[in-house]
């Protein structure tokens, strides 16, 4: 199994730098276990946990930020260092990473999954779905705790459908 005590800990970086690759992995859904009937009867599949890992590519110091579209984005079962190694394989032998997940899309991220990946089975497509889900409703929650409310400011207040025709 890959690992990252495999591989060269230096390219690893605690902080950005210049040239270097920048990668993040979450969770996208625990380990679990199913009843499947088919021909061969009742029996039970278990199935791991899997994660989103994404890479991109060197930013230049004239464009500082990270394209929306990654250099790689996939659908893994493995965590931590695991999952580092993984993202470390895509990085060429020279090149440093750096991990950030702060800003990242993750319910885009997860499209792109469920876009692009021909090898996905019914049940990973099944929780991609329901993780954009929870994505979608976690930036609702912080849009509304960010923006509604400020009375000092009537640009925001809580709006529906009809009020944006």
């Amino acid at each position: 199994m890959l690992s990252i005590r495999d591989l060269d800990r230096q390219r690893l970086l605690a902080d950005w730098q210049p040239g270097c690759w920048i990668g993040a992995q979450r969770r996208m859904s625990g380990p679990q276990a199913e009843v499947v009937v088919d021909d061969a009867g009742d029996h039970i599949e278990n199935r791991p946990a899997q994660s989103l890992i994404v890479l991109w590519g060197p930013q230049s110091l004239d464009r500082p930020f990270l394209p929306r579209l990654p250099f790689m984005v996939q659908l893994t079962s493995r965590g931590g260092g695991d999952a580092e190694a993984e993202l470390l394989r895509h990085v060429p032998p020279t090149g440093a990473l750096w991990l950030d997940a702060s800003h990242v899309d993750w319910a885009l991220m997860a499209e792109i999954v469920m876009l692009t990946e021909a090898t996905l089975r019914p049940w990973q497509h099944r929780e991609l779905a329901r993780f954009i889900l929870r994505e979608r409703e976690t930036l609702v929650r912080a849009v509304r705790e960010s923006y509604m409310g400020r009375e000092e400011d009537e640009r925001y207040r809580p709006t529906s459908p009809g009020d944006l025709i």
